[in-house]
């Protein structure tokens, strides 16, 4: 899903809130993997993971960073 989607879900924004959660809904019965692109704040994650979106992506969880620095990250161990 676009970040316009997200960028405009929270609470008190109910329409946008129930068009995403419509989309996920939607694609899980249609055996369709969601992908939410601009997750910029803790309410944004929060809610897509009771809304049970499949993948995350955007500044909140972590910057763009090259493939090198990625690479590292998981020789490390670090993430998982």
């Amino acid at each position: 899903m676009d970040k316009a989607f997200i960028q405009e879900t929270d609470t008190s924004n109910y329409r946008h809130s129930s068009l995403t959660e419509s989309i996920i809904s939607l694609a899980s019965k249609l055996d369709i993997e969601t992908i939410a692109e601009g997750v910029e704040t803790l309410d944004q994650l929060n809610y897509l993971i009771k809304a049970k979106c499949d993948y995350l992506q955007g500044y909140y969880l972590g910057k763009p960073e090259p493939e090198e620095s990625i690479n590292r990250i998981f020789e490390k161990g670090r993430f998982k």
